[in-house]
């Protein structure tokens, strides 16, 4: 991931560019196969989602984005999408959690049998619908019921691979 920063002064112009990286004073910025973070969504008003479901639940309440597609993403890049969260399976549990598309009924990241701090790392999406909003929730179950399971601080990360 890159997350440096061009110093204040400094004079860069791009009309185009097509290289393997690009670099400042023999410092490498940023270089094929790096992800250019786009956009970041996260928990709503600091809530968190405690259930027992064994069937994926969607907690609008806790992260819920809409969103153009075509209007978040550049032409012709490959976008990926990477999501963490912190997860405590209940007892004899285990548990799931996903970034839900409900406009397409897609799943677009997903994480199953976890415990923990939780990253999935950054993967390909394309949604079937772009050019008009789409609704993302996260979602969570756990299995087998018996003991509720939590999730906290769900965060997603859009990117563009370059």
């Amino acid at each position: 991931m890159v997350y440096r920063q061009i110093a204040q002064g400094d004079d860069a112009q791009l009309s185009s560019l097509s290289t393997g990286s690009v670099g400042i004073d023999g410092a490498n910025l940023i270089s094929k196969g790096d992800v250019l973070p786009i956009a970041t969504w996260g928990t709503r008003n600091n809530k968190s989602l405690s259930t027992t479901s064994t069937t994926f639940t969607a907690a609008g309440d806790l992260m819920r984005f809409v969103g153009n597609w075509d209007d978040l993403t550049p032409d012709n890049s490959d976008i990926v999408v990477a999501m963490s969260c912190q997860v405590f399976a209940g007892s004899g549990e285990t548990a799931d959690f996903r970034l839900y598309n409900q406009t397409d009924g897609e799943s677009v990241t997903e994480a199953t049998g976890v415990d923990g701090d939780t990253w999935l790392p950054w993967s390909t999406y394309s949604p079937t619908t772009t050019s008009s909003e789409t609704v993302y929730v996260f979602e969570a179950r756990t299995n087998p019921g018996s003991t509720s399971s939590s999730f906290y601080k769900p965060n997603v990360h859009l990117g563009v691979q370059l």
